[in-house]
């Protein structure tokens, strides 16, 4: 049928399956509070129904870490399954490109121990090519990868189906073949081939299979964040309240309309009773009208910046003691490096959506994000790191406040060099 002949792939060793590979995938719901994706719910559901007619699609949906992929793709599939559609899902994870077909294994349930004897043939074929190593032919896997494109025409011969494979910028190489088979078929099936992913790590493999989505006139749709009323009405639903007082409202903002930020920030708060409900409005209590933020809040956004690469992580490390905006070059200075030197990590950062272009300078979209990459250094460390910071701008010439900026945030270290600086400057 449409969906066969996968493209040769040069051999990879990578596989899933229950009893080969190492765990199950499945898809995970970002945030339980769905706010603010009213219109890309109602295109995906659009896509849906056109599917149960017969008029089969591609959609991909990208966005950075906590936008609430995972909660979109989970309505539709909802929405799927009510209107009678076989629904297949899975997430792919990074340690599974080590194993060919695994994410489409996963989406496909396929495992050894099915009563269906074709998926038990092909968990026998990836075992045979796990066995054979880095030095086998490849064959198998293009065998299996056959079969799984049989499996889906059987399926769509049945009943309408949805494919969904979240994450698939960790899907490995042999998955993202079968879904650009999968996609440029998905027209001539009732079939609905939905993908999300993230921008950060770059792969040319997803770029392709993109430019082909729009070629086809399919979906491609890039979830931005909430804009302000949905944050807040968020937060507000995570607090069981109508909406948010002042306080609590600025907090919010910090998160600029991340989803993910914003239902970890609620989280963290009422888990340590910070958050206080009166007649409807949820406010920060008033021993926290500070605006302080729960060290939990913290720890849990520096570990959504994992995906970073060391040098990128290190970079916004330091970035961050310049504050919520900053220049390239006095981010140099501080470094003691040339600019041109920051260019990969700066870059590999803005693609991720942590920085931003702000004029000529550069900033954090989140400053959550900021204020966690800084507090998740040791304070004694943090004020050292201010200090050399601010006599390395000194040194360069930069405006007084930027310098006393950084020595304001190293109060605790007051020497020789501080004093005779503020007395030149004064």
């Amino acid at each position: 049928m449409a969906v066969r002949n996968l493209d040769h792939a040069p051999h990879e060793t990578r596989l899933a399956s229950r009893s080969v590979y190492p765990r199950d995938m499945g898809p995970t719901v970002a945030t339980e509070s769905f706010a603010g994706r009213d219109a890309e719910t109602a295109l995906l559901r659009n896509l849906v129904r056109e599917t149960v007619l017969g008029h089969g699609q591609c959609a991909l949906v990208e966005g950075e870490p906590g936008m609430g992929k995972s909660a979109l793709l989970a309505s539709v599939r909802a929405e799927a399954g009510e209107l009678g559609c076989q629904v297949f899902a899975a997430a792919a994870d990074e340690l599974g490109q080590e194993f060919p077909l695994r994410a489409m294994v996963d989406c496909l349930r396929v495992a050894d121990d099915t009563e269906d004897p074709r998926r038990a043939a092909i968990c026998g074929r990836l075992r045979q090519e796990c066995s054979a190593g880095v030095a086998g032919t490849g064959e198998d896997v293009v065998g299996a990868a056959e079969e799984l494109l049989d499996l889906v025409d059987q399926a769509c011969g049945r009943r309408p189906v949805l494919l969904v494979l979240d994450d698939l910028q960790w899907a490995d190489r042999a998955s993202l073949l079968v879904w650009h088979r999968l996609c440029r078929s998905a027209e001539q099936l009732p079939l609905l081939v939905l993908g999300a992913y993230r921008p950060v790590p770059h792969r040319t493999e997803l770029d392709q299979i993109r430019r082909g989505v729009r070629a086809r006139g399919g979906v491609v749709h890039v979830l931005g964040p909430l804009d302000h009323c949905d944050a807040l009405r968020l937060v507000a639903a995570r607090a069981g309240a109508a909406s948010c007082g002042g306080e609590l409202a600025w907090l919010a903002d910090r998160a600029a309309g991340n989803p993910g930020y914003l239902t970890e920030l609620a989280d963290a708060l009422l888990r340590d009773d910070r958050i206080r409900v009166s007649a409807g409005v949820a406010e920060l209590s008033a021993a926290d009208l500070g605006g302080r933020v729960p060290a939990a809040l913290t720890t849990a956004i520096a570990g959504r910046l994992d995906f970073l690469s060391g040098q990128a992580l290190a970079t916004l490390r330091s970035a961050a003691l310049l504050g919520d905006e900053f220049s390239v070059h006095d981010l140099a200075v501080v470094l003691h490096r040339p600019a041109s030197d920051l260019l990969d990590a700066l870059g590999e950062a803005v693609r991720a959506g942590v920085l931003a272009e702000a004029g000529s300078d550069l900033a954090f979209r989140y400053p959550l994000v900021r204020q966690a990459l800084s507090d998740a250094t040791p304070l004694a460390v943090r004020s050292a790191l201010h200090r050399e910071a601010a006599e390395a701008l000194a040194a360069t010439g930069a405006p007084p406040v930027l310098v006393a900026r950084q020595l304001l945030a190293a109060a605790d270290t007051v020497d020789e060099w501080t004093l005779g600086w503020l007395a030149d400057t004064a």
